[in-house]
């Protein structure tokens, strides 16, 4: 099971009982280009995808991070845009917990806790 390590984020409390079936959102108002979120409960997964990236410095990748309702982080998958600026990540976990998404640049190959404070963060919106 991978680490559970505390982000310095300020985030309301998770705002949902049982998420429905697929959730979209757009989040991203960074420097990351534009994207949007699916979160699928059913998979438990959630797929970032995007366009306009920039390519991260060299030795360097974007990781992906589950911040939990509890306010645990789990650590997720790394990436690289393609040449173009698109690119797709997905994570798995409890999505049930989850309470947002976010971005960081991390060494190759990723971390177990984030190195950098986050550049982006994207809350899992409320459900009518």
């Amino acid at each position: 099971m991978p680490a559970r390590t505390a982000l310095p984020l300020s985030l309301s409390s998770a705002r949902h009982s049982r998420s429905p079936p697929l959730r979209t959102w757009n989040p991203w108002s960074s420097s990351l280009g534009s994207g949007k979120v699916m979160v699928s409960a059913e998979q438990g997964s959630v797929a970032l995808l995007g366009s306009a990236a920039p390519l991260p410095d060299d030795g360097t990748e974007y990781q992906v991070w589950l911040v939990m309702a509890d306010g645990s982080v789990l650590p997720g998958p790394t990436f690289v845009p393609h040449d173009d600026g698109t690119y797709v990540a997905v994570a798995e976990g409890d999505i049930d917990a989850l309470a947002a998404v976010a971005l960081t640049v991390e060494p190759s190959g990723g971390s177990e806790a984030p190195t950098t404070d986050p550049f982006s963060v994207s809350e899992m919106p409320a459900q009518a």
